[in-house]
């Protein structure tokens, strides 16, 4: 499996890179009313308006700075029958990973709220957390961002 390895704060979390549409520098953003703090806003991408959450928001409650590092990654996010487009801010975009699939484990989580956070990776010394892009947004939010 090939991974996308990207930086918050201080932890690192990587995306499948099958779900990759394109990394784009951090942009001026126009705000959703009503959408929780994460969710930090929406802007014009080919003709399509697409939203964009902050993970640091979402998972360590701190936003990503705006530096020449910071990044936009466009993933695929299926919303019910149709492939939409999100955008998940990152403080840094680090490298392309190969690893093998039994290199990947498990993580039990009760949590409703983080279960798009259900497997790891053992990289370099450190725990990577695998993100489930189909699992980032609950129904509510899903229905606020995206429309049939």
């Amino acid at each position: 499996m090939q991974l996308l390895l990207f930086e918050l704060e201080k932890h690192f979390f990587a995306l499948d890179s099958k779900e990759v549409i394109e990394i784009i520098p951090l942009l001026k953003l126009t705000s959703i009313p009503k959408a929780p703090g994460y969710v930090k806003g929406v802007f014009n991408y080919r003709g399509t308006a697409v939203p964009v959450i902050d993970l640091s928001s979402l998972i360590e409650n701190t936003d990503t700075p705006n530096i020449l590092s910071s990044r936009i990654i466009l993933v695929n996010y299926k919303f019910k029958n149709d492939k939409k487009i999100l955008g998940i801010i990152s403080r840094r975009v680090v490298e392309i990973l190969k690893v093998d699939d039994n290199l990947i484990d498990e993580v039990q989580l009760n949590n409703e709220e983080s279960k798009f956070l259900s497997k790891v990776i053992k990289f370099e010394k450190r725990m990577v957390h695998i993100v489930e892009v189909t699992n980032l947004l609950n129904e509510n939010v899903k229905n606020l961002l995206f429309s049939e």
